[in-house]
């Protein structure tokens, strides 16, 4: 068990972990390597082994930081939805947070995806609790329709959040290979009006 950090310890770790984070961006995660994380935050080996078994340690603890951001709240997507208007102004607010990274760095989580090794059960773990706490609001919101009677037979809330995940993923992969905001722009609705299609609609 790891003991309680001293506040100079808490800087150097988390210095570690915001330059990994940075080159992670940069760079993406294989091409990374702790040499390069040690170079550019002018940390020694030891230090980094101190704080870290290896760099998918380095990089779980990164996740494990997101998640508590999200549970906290801290997010700005992290809002309520309660009307289909709801929904688009919780993916309009999703959007425009992955826009502030940056067209060059786009979505660290959908990268992480990619480069994981099917090995890595803890770092899928993550990613997988991650996601899940981002789209509760938007899930909720398909269970209500759902307990409602409102969703077509045959059609899951589980479906739904799924398929709106999949959309958010590919629309911000492909913005960032073409970097054309275009794309995500051009989705939003899209995406909102194909969700719709699969509610109840009165005769």
């Amino acid at each position: 068990m790891r003991t309680k950090l001293s506040p100079k310890g808490l800087r150097t770790k988390n210095e570690l972990l915001e330059t990994a984070y940075a080159l992670f961006l940069e760079r993406g995660i294989h091409a990374t390597s702790i040499d390069d994380i040690l170079r550019v935050s002018g940390k020694g080996k030891s230090q980094f082994y101190h704080y870290f078994n290896n760099k998918e340690d380095l990089l779980h603890r990164l996740l494990q930081a997101h998640l508590d951001e999200l549970k906290q709240g801290d997010a700005p997507y992290n809002i309520e939805v309660h009307s289909w208007d709801g929904l688009g102004e919780w993916l309009e607010k999703l959007i425009t947070f992955y826009r502030s990274l940056g067209k060059a760095k786009g979505c660290i989580l959908g990268m992480i995806g990619q480069e994981m090794a099917p090995e890595e059960e803890l770092i899928r773990q993550d990613l997988q609790m991650i996601f899940d706490l981002k789209m509760k609001a938007p899930k909720t919101f398909f269970i209500g329709l759902d307990a409602q009677g409102k969703l077509k037979s045959g059609v899951t809330p589980e479906q739904l959040s799924d398929f709106l995940l999949a959309q958010i993923q590919g629309s911000v992969f492909l913005t960032k290979v073409f970097q054309d905001e275009r794309i995500t722009n051009n989705s939003v609705h899209l995406i909102i009006d194909a969700l719709r299609s699969f509610e109840v609609t009165s005769a």
